[in-house]
């Protein structure tokens, strides 16, 4: 539920800043191809050589476009490959592929815990957790968390302590907002 003041005011103070957001609800059969093609329409809109595509989220996205026979992993590293062959290589884009853990892993930064497919370790190119930090200094109803950085192939590696605002839907660095 969000309050539409706090859009308005957000818009008006934001407005041109995010006037190259957008937002591409995705079908279950929405194919790769087909959200590059709305990529590519957006970048050339803005007149940019650049983009960040976020998929939220794959497991989901993976089950509704390949239905019925053959693995569940199979599938996930077929959508994963896609993501990375047909839209961030060609186009040289960020592309951010939220994952669900399993129910084994939940809340641990450990490569087992990705849902159903060793596909995501490996075709990316950094893999991140959002785990609790239970050293954490938030206040409630604010929430410790920490981003883990457990793959980097252009760097190092490292746990960064946030603080999740859910009043505000923003994870801000601890050590500058306790």
């Amino acid at each position: 539920y969000g309050d539409l003041g706090k859009l308005e005011q957000a818009r008006q103070e934001w407005g041109e800043r995010l006037s190259a957001l957008y937002f591409i609800e995705g079908a279950a059969t929405m194919t790769v191809s087909q959200l590059r093609a709305r990529t590519m329409q957006a970048m050339e809109r803005h007149g940019t050589e650049s983009a960040f595509v976020v998929v939220d989220y794959v497991q989901r996205w993976a089950g509704g476009r390949y239905q019925g026979g053959g693995e569940f992993r199979h599938d996930i590293a077929k959508l994963i490959g896609e993501l990375r062959d047909e839209l961030a290589n060609p186009l040289r884009i960020p592309v951010l592929a939220v994952s669900s853990q399993n129910r084994a892993g939940q809340g641990d930064a450990n490569f087992l815990s990705l849902a159903e497919s060793s596909a995501l370790e490996y075709t990316g190119d950094t893999v991140m957790f959002l785990v609790e930090n239970r050293d954490g200094a938030a206040i409630y109803p604010n929430r410790n968390v920490k981003l883990v950085v457990r793959k980097n192939r252009f760097g190092g590696m490292d746990e960064v302590p946030l603080i999740f605002k859910p009043d505000f839907g923003r994870l801000l660095e601890e050590a500058l907002h306790v």
